[in-house]
């Protein structure tokens, strides 16, 4: 039974999967940066193969939903993009090549040595919409270095990264001052959200986007609805969150993992 349901359900992947693309093909994606339909026929495959080749714990429609918003981006927009939680460099690879198109820096904030300690009431979060629990302990995502320099030289474009190493308490507070067109957090940890919104939000451009791998997680996700915070803070009302609970429509059964807000 379980086989036939897997099978069921890559027969509905392979019919869904022009739905679940079709926007990145609109006309307006890319438009400015003259990246057109063989583009990103190319990125696509590109993004395929990435996720066949590094272990990931994003998915390759998760990177093209991103990256369809980093060509939507217009150039007018000054500003960099930022990875923060890159594990073995696959995310990290993808959007680079969308970085690369639009001549954007990719900011690569990890500590590359995994999680750091999770504190007690952060180690054990709930995921509603798969009903099961996830535990974190210090050094998980863990992703060398050298090693995803390496993944990003194979299958990305390593020339637009710029790399920044160490937890995000002791390296972020050095971009309040820099401007950013896109974030990517996929921090796992309540702690880790707190301190990059509390360092990128305000570097990040009007009407640009925040996406969030943690979408499943309400718990997490509920940081974007915490008013007092927001505005203790940051000065500013709590942006709300698109996709909270179940994540973009992007996959069968379970949504995906992503979400996202706006900066107003």
């Amino acid at each position: 039974m379980k086989r036939l349901f897997k099978i069921y359900r890559h027969v509905l992947y392979f019919f869904a999967l022009p739905i679940f693309v079709s926007s990145f093909f609109r006309p307006a994606v890319g438009k400015e940066y003259d990246v057109g339909f063989w583009k990103k026929i190319s990125l696509v495959r590109s993004f395929r193969k990435t996720i066949r080749s590094i272990p990931s714990a994003s998915d390759w429609l998760e990177h093209l939903a991103m990256a369809e918003r980093i060509l939507l981006i217009p150039r007018s927009v000054e500003g960099g993009v930022i990875e923060c939680g890159a594990y073995k460099g696959a995310s990290t690879a993808n959007l680079s090549r969308a970085c690369v198109l639009t001549g954007r820096t990719l900011y690569v904030a990890d500590s590359f040595e995994g999680l750091p300690e999770p504190v007690e009431e952060d180690r054990y979060h709930l995921q509603e919409v798969k009903g099961k629990h996830k535990e974190y302990r210090k050094g998980d995502y863990a992703g060398a270095f050298e090693e995803v320099k390496q993944n990003i030289r194979r299958h990305g474009d390593i020339q637009c990264c710029e790399f920044i190493r160490g937890y995000y308490e002791n390296t972020l507070a050095g971009l309040k001052d820099k401007k950013l067109v896109f974030v990517f957090l996929d921090v796992d940890l309540n702690d880790s959200l707190k301190t990059c919104c509390k360092y990128l939000w305000v570097g990040l451009e009007g009407g640009c986007f925040l996406f969030s791998h943690e979408a499943q997680d309400l718990a997490f996700v509920s940081h974007f609805f915490n008013q007092a915070w927001w505005q203790e803070h940051l000065k500013t009302d709590a942006p709300g969150f698109i996709g909270a609970g179940t994540g973009l429509p992007l996959g069968i059964a379970y949504g995906s993992a992503i979400g996202y807000t706006v900066k107003k």
